[in-house]
């Protein structure tokens, strides 16, 4: 799809959320990320309301037209009408269309913050402010993850203490068990054979992609927790992934200054953290080497290129982790992504 023709599109769709009468044109259409499972851009809104020119700038998320991409429309939808209604900072939804969306495409129409991430805050803070930031991003997480589930799932029955990485070993399973990426089924079997040792008693509600560059910040400076691919799961998950992420990006001093601060918080070491690491650098290869693949299938050379190139030295690094807290070497892997 076409900038212009989705400028069109989102204009006609306005349209029909306005009072009859009311004009209304989408301007300022701007692509903010891209990836294979959607597609974010900002826009305005103009119109005319009691007589004045008004304009209203908002965000829209458009998701793969697959079954899987309608599933995370409407699971970010509900993640974000649900926690505003609890009073958790995530930004306000206008509009969703899943089934029969006049864009060709689920999306979720939502607020626009006007500000920056925790990721842009910290690169620039002097160490008071950074240290502000640190607390704020683990108040965060954990104030999600001590709310219970019933914020987004309102009844569940109690799983056994292995049912949270029972399911996280056999999704990943299920992602590696087709060529090439068959390569990382020996580093799947590695998290079965230790599942044991890391009981889940609490599971709660997980972001799956807490990380700094996923606040936002508005221009009063309040934190907005954005991007929700949300589940029912160990919280481990939520802060190994931010560990590994920020490791990933060259960040070890502020992965080491956020698990300094978690462990202050919730009173202590966090048992069996370092399995939960491995689990998210596996989920993290495991998902750009599908990315990779699914470039390929749909023909996109040069996305391909661009991102096997960027995955040079962070995958190798990823595999180097996992050899050091597994003994596990997986060249197969490394001629994947290298």
């Amino acid at each position: 799809m076409t900038q212009n023709l989705l400028q069109t599109q989102l204009t006609d769709y306005a349209r029909t959320l306005l009072p009859p009468g009311v004009d209304a044109r989408t301007v300022q259409l701007e692509r903010l990320t891209f990836n294979i499972y959607s597609e974010v851009y900002r826009f305005a809104l103009n119109y005319a309301e009691a007589g004045l020119e008004r304009t209203q700038t908002f965000i829209i998320k458009l998701y793969a037209n697959t079954p899987d991409g309608m599933d995370r429309a409407l699971k970010e939808r509900h993640a974000l009408f649900n926690l505003r209604g609890a009073h958790y900072p995530v930004p306000g939804v206008l509009a969703m269309e899943v089934e029969k969306s006049p864009l060709g495409r689920p999306f979720v129409i939502m607020e626009h913050l006007d500000g920056q991430t925790f990721e842009q805050a910290i690169a620039s803070a002097d160490p008071a402010r950074r240290s502000e930031l640190v607390a704020q991003f683990v108040n965060l997480m954990t104030d999600l993850h001590g709310r219970g589930t019933a914020v987004l799932v309102a009844r569940m029955a109690t799983p056994s203490p292995l049912a949270m990485v029972n399911r996280e070993i056999h999704t990943l399973r299920g992602l590696a068990n087709t060529p090439p990426l068959q390569a990382y089924l020996p580093l799947v079997d590695w998290l079965y054979a230790h599942r044991a040792e890391v009981p889940c008693e609490a599971p709660a509600i997980t972001h799956r992609d807490f990380v700094p560059s996923n606040i936002i910040l508005d221009a009063r400076g309040m934190p907005h927790v954005v991007d929700w691919v949300w589940q029912v799961g160990d919280p481990r998950y939520d802060l190994a992934w931010a560990l590994w992420a920020l490791r990933r990006d060259g960040q070890s001093a502020l992965a080491s200054d956020v698990q300094t601060e978690y462990e202050r918080v919730t009173g202590g070491e966090v048992v069996g953290l370092s399995y939960f690491e491995v689990l998210a650098a596996a989920r993290w290869l495991v998902g750009v080497s599908q990315d990779l693949q699914a470039f390929l299938i749909e023909g996109q050379v040069t996305q391909h290129a661009a991102l096997r190139i960027s995955l040079l030295q962070p995958a190798h690094d990823a595999l180097t982790f996992i050899q050091s807290r597994t003994g596990l070497g997986l060249p197969a892997a490394e001629m994947l992504l290298s």
